[in-house]
């Protein structure tokens, strides 16, 4: 097993270390003979709505995403808490939450994401987070449903591979909003639009349409086994006292108003290996 140690770094004067840790990792195709040792690091609470899932591969999924969320916070959390063991409760939205004792460690935000075969975790002291990925497919799809008008026209200027690329990225910078606040799918995603030209997030929540200038937002396209795939990570202070304005900017098309962070600065993105 691999863990990478936060690297300290300073960008533009505004970060003195990394403060999102990414973890990913492919899911392997038989984990049996690790089953003990994944079961063993996950809560009661865990095990009970692991028991409820009947699809073989989902819970698989589910266990190995929990696995690999322990490893990732302990990275967050450092030597104050590292190996205990971690509970999680499930809120009313159905997202998984921490649950701390009074005095126990900092209050550390993380977010789950799982698409064929790969589950990624992204966590912080420093940030709220909401994460998602999803595997860029090869044929057309269709979410008009979950498009703003404006976004529609926007894909109407591409063709083939390169709309479908464009179209999943906006679904992923939406879906990675809505789990930041915790309401996952039951948000109305046409009152969201991306504008992946200027890297911002509009919203018709706000009086007519307006940046939601308290979020921010990272993608980032990467290939594994073969595999193409978009990772979204949104973003937005948790700590009071640090001086961020980062405005959502891709490593890979530079050209937000603010690009002032990317993967290699805010984001320490690692692969994990369980068992």
């Amino acid at each position: 097993m691999f863990i990478a140690k936060p690297e300290v770094i300073l960008k533009n004067g505004l970060m003195q270390k990394t403060d999102i840790v990414l973890g990913y990792s492919k899911i392997p195709a038989n984990i049996s003979a690790g089953y003990e040792y994944l079961i063993n690091l996950i809560s009661p609470d865990e095990r009970a709505q692991l028991l409820d899932i009947r699809n073989k591969q989902r819970q698989k999924s589910f266990l190995w995403g929990r696995a690999l969320l322990r490893k990732v916070l302990n990275e967050v959390a450092g030597n104050e808490c590292k190996n205990r063991q971690w509970y999680l409760h499930t809120d009313s939205y159905g997202k998984p939450r921490l649950q701390l004792a009074e005095g126990d460690c900092q209050e550390i935000s993380f977010s789950i994401s799982h698409t064929h075969g790969l589950v990624c975790v992204a966590a912080s002291s420093q940030f709220h987070v909401g994460l998602d990925v999803e595997l860029i497919p090869n044929e057309n799809i269709d979410i008009d449903a979950a498009l703003a008008p404006e976004e529609q026209d926007y894909l109407e200027t591409f063709k083939g591979h390169a709309r479908t690329k464009k179209t999943i990225t906006i679904w992923t910078i939406k879906e990675a909003y809505s789990k930041l606040l915790g309401k996952g799918l039951s948000m109305d995603f046409q009152a969201l639009v991306v504008d992946l030209e200027k890297n911002i997030l509009n919203s018709r929540f706000l009086e007519g349409l307006k940046p939601i200038e308290t979020v921010n937002f990272l993608y980032e396209y990467f290939e594994l086994e073969g595999l193409s795939y978009v990772l979204t990570v949104c973003f937005t202070l948790q700590v009071q006292g640090v001086n961020a304005d980062f405005w959502g900017c891709s490593p890979l098309e530079n050209n937000g108003p603010k690009p002032q962070a990317n993967f290699e600065g805010l984001i320490k993105k690692r692969e994990f290996f369980l068992l």
